[in-house]
């Protein structure tokens, strides 16, 4: 055996560096050898050198062999290991690559710096100034082999260095993630040109290079393979595949596979460019395309994605293609054409912008001709976050929508909400944080759809709002101090034929102190706060329905109340194992004296819904327009149970307030002679004690969870809110969820205007149902679903369902939707409902994948975009 060390200017091969632009670092598999070759090892300097030996398989090259004894030979060649019953690799693929180890470090350094070691059967015959080696020829470098039946070397005349190389029979060429096979070939080192003649390649990919972190597709084999009639080097960044094919199918199937003309390879823009191509699907030629673009790594490169197709109730058969811009290094645009049957054509636009400072995304929709009603649709949303310094940063948003029918039914939102909304926010913020001051200088108004929404119920803008706060632990002694305060000008647009509403400016102020005493067994807070509010009112006397008759209002009310705990906790074993179990019981105490507060206004202020936390909060009321009086107490036991590792087992928690008055404060007017009106805001409103209010989260192992949360009225005997939710969640490829809410008070169904007359709060009651479950390696579906049991009726579904292949997956949809006819009344949603059906097709290794049906994946609890099937 002859070994020889070349340094400097090693084997230049086309293929040592060709398709390195993938950047695929792959790592053995494995150190044994699963191909069952035969190797022939001898002691050389004290170390064993063993090498591969001539292998009785049958040859790809031979021109004997057709059809499937002809793949079978190329997998083989290309490392493919077919599964059987003792495979620990058995997918759903019918196999799997294996990459030898290659010796020596992994790490791929420029061919220039790397030094090669050079082993033949027979010795370098000296041949005019050239090298010729014979017989199982093996070059090694770092990360890189090359093998031949006989090997050419010929060096520069001036400097002795190898200038050419020149291989043939059965070339093999490989370095971690690329295995480039050939019959023969050549490379000029110094012009930088190559070429190999009758090759088959294989090599690393991800399954979808829009998305660098998706990996764990099993139903992927995570390589392409292809051949070429010739593959050359034209310069030093630009490789032309002729006569040339890919797939990312298992080598024994060709489900599909990509034939072009010409592909050429531009490292230097990490693009390939296809010419005359033609999709082949299980033989049959199903698609030609003159040119192609795709991309060669997770670089951001201009070109098409994949589209879909569907079908609306609203707009009918549709088409969706969508073309990615890469404008510059930090900017993008996204162009979504989508064609519709009933409706016309739909521009979707999305520009993202990111610099050091600032990120920004600017979506613009517009729909030029509407056929249904002859009328163009079109809308905006812009959002945007810049961070000047570590302390102050600055927000915008600002949304448009032409009309209500252009949202519910062309919004590709998935959220019922969203597509419902008839109002859209636009505001700017300004922020400032340090250690003990903050800042914030927001302006905000809304854009409101229609003419439906009465006066009282549209929000105010905010023009500015100005809020300033610091707080100064330990500022005398033990003592802490600081304050809360806020500017706000409420105004609202004038409706033609509609009443004024009253406007004005809202100041507050709060200083507080407070005592934090805190030991290792527990902790005492006493803390008093003074709350003063002045308003400047406007419009007073052109409201019809005012109410207010002073214009100056100011109020000034002070706040006292006290936090206090103990902390327990145990070890203890139970069936062997140990456990740790914390024991909080907790006393909050809550004093505010009485203010008749009904000639304010009501700018921005609703009613909390009772809950565990309610007990510890120091205004039932939402927003600055009204402070609740109180005085009162809540005591509260919480308890949680953590296993060896610190996971947590169980959570409980239950408490309740008791009164020493009855509620007076209400949001509500009273008319002269009728009852108080807080009796139906707040049924409960004289009672001497709260609800019992408890919350519940136990996990039965690593797949079983539950979470409850529920108030019980012990005068009344009834649950007045309860919230169920179920998971059962063994992977992230099976998730499971199920929930029940129930709220006899759901005061968020009510308008300003309903809150202002003291309408009772209706009762909501719901049951939400998701899951997402690999059915097979193959199958995956998906459902969503809401009923509503005040309606008795379906809300809104979505159902899905995916087949993945090793190269291949399709992804079918159907969702179906109420929409909302009257936003004065939001606990209705009874208009007419709207459905949607979508297909999309993806060739795996080729581009993205699902993106509309990933957005109700999205709203799944415990999926994950990166592993789950979907």
């Amino acid at each position: 055996m002859a070994k020889i060390w070349l340094k400097k200017y090693p084997p230049k091969l086309l293929a040592l560096a060709m398709l390195g632009l993938y950047s695929a670092a792959a790592s053995a598999q494995a150190s044994n050898n699963p191909y069952k070759l035969p190797w022939h090892c001898e002691a050389h300097n004290g170390q064993w050198v063993c090498r591969e030996m001539t292998s009785d398989q049958p040859s790809m090259y031979d021109p004997s062999l057709t059809g499937s004894a002809k793949r079978q030979a190329m997998a083989k060649a290309l490392g493919w290991i077919p599964d059987n019953s003792t495979s620990a690799n058995c997918s759903s693929c019918g196999g799997h690559y294996y990459e030898p180890p290659i010796p020596g470090d992994k790490k791929l350094l420029p061919l220039k710096d790397s030094a090669s070691v050079v082993s033949s059967d027979k010795g370098a015959v000296e041949i005019q100034g050239s090298s010729l080696l014979q017989g199982h020829v093996e070059i090694v470098q770092p990360g890189r082999m090359l093998y031949a039946d006989s090997i050419t070397l010929s060096r520069d005349p001036v400097g002795q260095q190898p200038s050419k190389i020149e291989a043939s029979g059965n070339v093999r060429v490989r370095q971690p993630g690329i295995l480039i096979l050939a019959n023969n070939g050549t490379a000029d080192f110094n012009e930088h040109k190559a070429q190999l003649n009758d090759v088959t390649y294989l090599m690393k990919v991800n399954p979808d290079l829009t998305n660098a972190k998706k990996v764990s597709d099993v139903n992927f084999t995570g390589y392409g393979h292809g051949q070429s009639e010739t593959i050359a080097q034209m310069d030093e960044d630009l490789y032309r595949l002729t006569k040339a094919t890919y797939s990312t199918c298992p080598p024994t199937e060709n489900t599909w596979q990509l034939n072009a003309s010409r592909i050429d390879l531009n490292t230097a823009t990490g693009r390939g460019y296809a010419y005359n191509s033609i999709l082949d699907l299980q033989g049959f030629p199903a698609f030609y395309l003159p040119y192609f673009s795709f991309p060669l790594n997770h670089d951001r490169q201009s070109g098409f994605l994949y589209g879909s197709i569907g079908n609306s109730s609203t707009g009918g058969f549709s088409v969706t293609v969508p073309y990615y811009f890469n404008l510059a290094p930090n900017y993008d645009w996204t162009l979504t054409p989508t064609i519709f049957t009933k409706a016309g054509v739909l521009f979707d636009n999305e520009f993202r912008y990111l610099d050091r400072y600032t990120s920004a995304t600017l979506g613009v929709d517009y729909m030029p001709n509407d056929n249904s009603d002859g009328e163009s649709h079109h809308s905006i949303a812009f959002t945007s976050q810049t961070q000047f310094n570590r302390n102050w940063q600055l927000s915008t948003n600002y949304n448009y929508m032409s009309d209500q029918d252009f949202a519910q039914n062309f919004n590709n939102s998935t959220n019922i909400a969203a597509i419902n909304q008839i109002l859209y926010n636009r505001q700017a913020t300004l922020q400032y944080n340090d250690t003990h001051w903050s800042f914030t200088g927001l302006a905000q108004q809304y854009q409101i759809l229609g003419s439906q929404l009465l006066v009282p119920n549209e929000p105010y803008d905010r023009l500015p709002e100005l809020d300033l706060s610091t707080q100064y632990p330990n500022l005398v002694g033990p003592f802490s101090a600081g304050f809360t305060s806020q500017y706000v000008h409420f105004t609202k647009d004038e409706i033609d034929g509609s009443p004024v509403a009253v406007d004005g400016e809202r100041s507050t102020i709060s200083p507080n102190v407070n005592l934090p005493l805190n030991w290792a067994w527990g902790y005492f807070t006493p803390a008093i706060t003074l709350n003063n509010t002045y308003y400047q009112l406007n419009n007073i006397d052109a409201d019809p329905t005012n109410t207010f008759p002073n214009s100056s209002i100011s109020r000034s009310l002070p706040m006292f109340n006290v936090d206090s705990g103990i902390y327990f906790d145990r070890n203890f074993m139970m069936n062997g194992a140990q456990y740790t179990q914390t024991l909080s019981p907790r006393i909050y105490y809550l004093y505010v004296p009485y203010e008749n507060q009904n000639n304010i206004p009501i700018f921005d202020t609703g009613i909390q819904s009772f809950s565990y936390n309610s007990l510890f909060s120091t205004n039932r009321f939402t927003g600055l327009d009204r402070i609740g009086d109180a005085n009162q107490i809540s005591g509260a036991l919480s308890t949680s149970i953590d296993n060896a590792a610190g996971q947590n087992l169980m959570t409980a928690a239950v408490g309740q307030i008791f009164y020493f008055r009855d509620r007076q404060v209400s949001l509500c007017n009273n008319t002269p002679g009728s009852p108080p009106c807080i009796s139906t805001e707040n049924p409960e409103y004289n009672q001497s004690r709260s609800d019992v209010a408890g919350l519940f989260t136990y996990n039965f192992d690593q797949n079983w969870s539950f979470n409850a949360n529920a108030t019980y009225d012990t005068f009344a005997n009834v649950t007045d809110m309860q919230s169920y939710v179920f998971q059962f969640k063994p992977d992230t490829k099976h998730i499971f969820n199920f929930g029940y809410q129930d709220n006899r008070y759901d005061y968020a169904l009510l308008t300003t205007q309903q809150l202002q007359e003291g309408l009772a709060p209706p009762r909501q009651a719901m049951v939400t149902s998701s899951f997402l479950w690999n059915i097979v390696p193959q199958w995956d579906a998906m459902g969503l679903a809401s009923y509503s049991l005040n309606d008795h009726r379906i809300v809104s579904t979505f159902g899905g369902i995916q087949y993945s292949t090793c190269c291949w997956a399709v992804s079918f949809g159907e969702s179906r939707y109420l929409t909302a006819s009257d936003p004065n009344n939001p606990q209705l949603i009874d208009g007419p409902p709207v459905t949607a059906t979508m297909l999309q097709f993806e060739l795996k290794g080729l581009g993205g994948t699902s993106a509309e049906i990933d957005q109700y994946a999205q709203q799944i609890p415990g999926y994950d975009p990166n592993s789950s099937g979907i």
